[in-house]
């Protein structure tokens, strides 16, 4: 599993690389401190990641591990926060990224868990068919790497059978048509799942 979590680490990476951010973004070593991840939360839900909240984040961190692991928790409240208050999804069944084996190692484990969960602000925010479009713009191996962590995080948020992925056929399953047409339908299905969950 650890090496599936790097693969999806590096393909999260990639995915971040097609958002406008101007901190450096190009691998663990560079997302470890949190500023791009910061960035990145402020460009997909600018009115709950406003520029106060980025204002606390320390962009000149250094190689100084308790500043990283200072800004990495901040963000990691951030987006827990963000999933309970706005989307109203609870992320109890989600294994925590550990901030501190980020700040200290790059560890693209955790870091990929953390990454996942920015994802999933972005293909939940209020701007996600722009998000989605992105995602399927990466090439195919790299889409189908992050729509399982989409489905995954799907899957522990909703509860089985809730998800608008279907997690009952397994990306790994699908051609490569069927997976572009499931991404373009959740933009359509999120809405009324989101809506549905909150009544």
């Amino acid at each position: 599993m650890e090496s599936n979590r790097a693969i999806l680490c590096d393909n999260l990476i990639k995915w971040l690389q097609t958002l406008n951010l101007t901190a450096k973004h190009g691998n663990p070593a560079e997302l470890s401190d949190g500023v791009a991840i910061a960035e990145a939360l402020t460009q997909i839900a600018p009115e709950y990641f406003t520029p106060l909240w980025y204002s606390k984040v320390k962009t000149d961190v250094g190689n100084n591990w308790r500043l990283k692991v200072s800004n990495l928790k901040k963000i990691l409240e951030g987006v827990v926060d963000y999933h309970q208050d706005i989307l109203n999804l609870s992320l109890q069944e989600f294994s925590r990224p550990d901030v501190v084996n980020i700040a200290e190692n790059a560890d693209p484990s955790d870091l990929g868990r953390l990454l996942q969960l920015v994802l999933s602000c972005a293909v939940n925010c209020i701007k996600k068919e722009e998000y989605i479009t992105r995602i399927m713009e990466l090439e195919l191996s790299c889409q189908r790497s992050i729509m399982q962590a989409i489905q995954e995080l799907e899957t522990l948020t909703l509860g089985p059978n809730r998800g608008s992925l279907h997690p009952e056929t397994p990306a790994t399953d699908q051609t490569d048509a069927e997976m572009r047409e499931v991404l373009a339908q959740r933009c359509h299905e999120l809405d009324s799942q989101i809506v549905k969950h909150r009544a």
